[in-house]
């Protein structure tokens, strides 16, 4: 459990794999699967209990035949009966014949894994890799019965999710932390020069707004191609769990005060970058996951985005209001 908690917070700590909530790990003992609790912070592996065990019997077979999300609620209890939630994403960790399995939000995998064209664009980089592609679905029932077929028919390594992420699997924490390696080295693109060109003075903020100067996401003011990509549309589901669908986008602050209702982020074309004062530390890595995210995506690159259906699911479905509830009660006790 030691090298399974410093692995996690390895990754934890890497901005480019996980962002504030985002990801989860496991590791599978016997007849249970310890796996990241729903709304912990994989950085915080070391300093706090963050796990939570679930049997993997009940659950594998909830997951045999047809099942919904709340099926896997029933079958998702903790096994220790606590107040933790097991991520939303266990099934994929369960699905999964391998001892220990990382989910990772990876900067470089969403870039490719949201184009139109990815599974020709990552065949070309994972050749000889054990892999597979997924489109997307909502995490949840139906992603875990899309990962589902794919284990029917074969059991590989690594699963890249539709506008989602990473998912690989081996049966030990070294085997596991040289293939993230590897695919990671593999999907690594070079980012667009993101260094923001700042305004000398900026106008006074909308009351309840501040500017974001620094951070990953600071040169989308600055940045036509990819403020155009940001505004048509949401390119991965955290984003819109914790930002909202896509990016406003507004000529000066007095556009932005006259929206209703108040956008949590708007981009200020040649100005700057603007996040409403209540935004918690969860939602700002997201913002961050964005720059990044657009910052290695090909401008004329065809995107898949969510559709308006996938984000209405997402921000209607429980088990992310539920993470939603946790990101505000973790902000307002680090605030106190």
């Amino acid at each position: 459990m030691d090298e399974f908690k410093l692995f996690s917070a390895d990754i934890g700590q890497r901005l480019d794999l996980v962002q504030g909530a985002g990801g989860n790990t496991s590791i599978k003992i016997g007849p249970v699967l310890r796996i990241k609790a729903s709304g912990a912070w994989l950085a915080e592996a070391l300093e706090k209990p963050i796990f939570v065990d679930v049997d993997l019997a009940p659950l594998r077979a909830a997951m045999s035949d047809d099942f919904t999300d709340e099926t896997l609620k029933s079958a998702l209890q903790p096994a220790d009966g606590g107040a933790l939630r097991p991520s939303i994403e266990t099934p994929l960790h369960a699905l999964s014949p391998f001892r220990t399995v990382a989910h990772v939000h990876s900067v470089n995998a969403i870039a490719l894994a949201a184009r139109q064209d990815a599974r020709a664009r990552l065949g070309e980089r994972l050749d000889g890799l054990d892999w597979a592609f997924a489109s997307y679905q909502r995490p949840g029932a139906p992603l875990a019965k899309a990962v589902r077929e794919i284990f029917r028919s074969s059991a590989p390594r690594v699963i890249v999710l539709g506008n989602h992420g990473l998912v690989v699997a081996e049966d030990s924490i070294d085997a596991l932390r040289r293939l993230l390696d590897d695919v990671e080295t593999r999907l690594a693109a070079d980012p667009v020069n993101a260094t923001a060109r700042k305004r000398r003075t900026l106008p006074p903020a909308p009351m309840d707004y501040r500017w974001v100067e620094d951070g990953a996401a600071a040169f989308l003011p600055f940045d036509q191609l990819r403020r155009r990509l940001a505004a048509k549309g949401s390119l991965y589901p955290d984003h819109v769990v914790f930002l909202g669908p896509a990016l406003v986008m507004a000529a000066d602050t007095g556009a932005v005060s006259r929206l209703n209702p108040a956008p949590k982020i708007a981009v200020v074309s040649d100005i700057g970058l603007l996040a409403r004062k209540d935004l918690t530390p969860g939602a700002l890595a997201m913002l961050d996951c964005l720059g990044l995210v657009l910052a290695r995506t090909d401008p004329d690159a065809p995107i898949n985005y969510l559709t308006p259906e996938d984000e209405r699911a997402l921000l209607g479905w429980d088990a992310e209001t539920y993470r939603q509830a946790l990101d505000q009660r973790s902000a307002a006790a680090l605030a106190d």
